[in-house]
């Protein structure tokens, strides 16, 4: 009995753990914008508490040892059992109500390309770095690829807009301002009527060969291939 809830404690710890990690790769903020529900926060800490028991539980059986008389030890048993079906019960309840209570009924995948331009050069953003091979939250990113990514559980539309997209990534984006973060980790700056070649210059944004005034406020398109995901071109220029 006593192994059995030793390997039952680290099989739940394995469990917790790992679905903790689920759960904070869905809670990427910026701004004043989240991707998932505010209960998600209640999730972690149901896995914290429901492993503190587990782990109490059997170092006191450990210590114990031989003095716990059967009843006790069963009684030990359902108890660790009923803490694991409960976190476990409340995490997925909290999971469910995020998904139903969120604007795309659940998790995305949905690309959108883009190119930037100031006076004529085009800009390559910030590169990724390390195993996650991505720039932004894990929600909101790129991955040196030209193309916008959104993954996870969208609880607003307005939190899949393009100037959440140059937040997340480091920069900003508004109908007269654009900052961009820099493959070679600098950053540069275009404001209308600053001067692109000799001339006074202005932003520009296209959606799909238009010209749109969203700007910021531009909604990314919920498909996950391009077309007809879509083709954003940003320039600045004379």
């Amino acid at each position: 009995m006593k192994y059995f809830m030793l390997a039952l404690v680290f099989l739940a710890a394995v469990s917790f753990a790992h679905l903790g990690e689920e759960v904070e790769e869905h809670e990427e903020c910026y701004g004043d914008s989240c991707f998932v529900h505010e209960s998600v926060d209640y999730n972690i800490i149901a896995a914290e508490a429901g492993l503190g028991l587990l782990v109490a539980s059997s170092v006191l059986s450990v210590a114990a040892g031989k003095r716990l008389k059967r009843l006790h030890r069963k009684a030990i048993f359902v108890f660790m059992a009923g803490v694991i079906i409960a976190a476990t019960g409340f995490i997925a309840v909290n999971t469910i109500s995020a998904n139903y209570l969120s604007a795309t009924g659940g998790p995305v995948h949905w690309h959108a390309d883009y190119e930037i331009w100031i006076c004529g050069e085009r800009m390559e953003l910030q590169e990724s770095e390390g195993l996650e091979n991505k720039v932004g939250t894990s929600a909101f990113h790129h991955h040196n690829d030209d193309r916008i990514h959104v993954e996870g559980v969208v609880m607003k539309l307005e939190d899949v807009s393009l100037g959440r997209f140059f937040e997340a990534t480091g920069g900003s984006l508004t109908n007269e301002y654009m900052k961009i973060a820099l493959a070679d980790d600098s950053a540069v700056e275009a404001r209308n009527g600053d001067l692109c070649n000799g001339a006074p210059g202005r932003l520009r944004l296209f959606i799909d060969g238009e010209e749109n005034f969203d700007f910021d406020k531009f909604i990314l398109a919920p498909y996950s291939t391009v077309p007809p995901g879509n083709f954003i071109n940003i320039t600045f220029g004379d």
